[in-house]
């Protein structure tokens, strides 16, 4: 996704540019802690999660051009910051905000099933569909496993490890392998257009 994304940039919109720059700041992170396991990452994932959600909606808001559309994803992100700041209140910040994670899945989820029907409509627009797609997977995944890890941590630690390395793992997989399709279809759209309008409609 990431290879794809910078080879065609100049011909992304800023949909595919923000999901471009979370990308790029996944696999960073991912780089640190691959480089040092050992080490407690719960702080930097807890930063990552606030910038990644912050820029789905954001990537969100640059789709929805209706003011009150912009105010219910506004909404939306508040109701995660709350429960995020709640979450380190609770459990500090060299813990996991797994309840945000969860929480803010409920927004994201309502936000992206809405963007999957509209896109669906547009053909125009049906690449947005599988990076979509893989975000909804990922989310219906996670959210009720991470909702639930502080239990399965103490009650069912091998149940919870065998969640982290496989389910969790391979729904990410899927989520970056639909985004890299997204990715493909958009750009090959765009090329084979005759016209330089964009592709994208104001509002889908």
């Amino acid at each position: 996704m990431v290879i794809i994304g910078c080879y065609g940039f100049r011909e992304l919109d800023k949909f595919y540019k923000l999901f471009l720059l979370q990308a790029v700041i996944a696999l960073g992170v991912y780089a640190i802690v691959a480089y040092d396991f050992s080490a407690n990452n719960q702080t930097l994932y807890n930063v990552y999660i606030a910038v990644e959600y912050m820029i789905l909606m954001l990537a969100a808001a640059a789709v929805f051009s209706k003011q009150r559309e912009r105010l219910w994803i506004l909404a939306g992100f508040s109701f995660f910051a709350i429960v995020f700041a709640l979450n380190l209140v609770w459990k500090g910040a060299n813990q996991l905000t797994n309840y945000a994670v969860a929480a803010g899945a409920i927004p994201v989820l309502i936000i992206y099933l809405i963007l999957i029907y509209r896109s669906s409509q547009n053909k125009n627009s049906k690449a947005m569909v599988w990076l979509c797609l893989g975000l909804v997977i990922y989310f219906c995944g996670n959210a009720p496993f991470l909702a639930l890890m502080g239990f399965l941590e103490k009650n069912y630690p091998k149940l919870n490890e065998v969640f982290q390395l496989y389910i969790l793992e391979s729904l990410g997989h899927l989520r970056y392998i639909l985004a890299a399709v997204s990715f493909w279809l958009y750009l090959r759209h765009r090329r084979s257009s005759n016209t330089q309008s964009t592709l994208w409609p104001k509002e889908i």
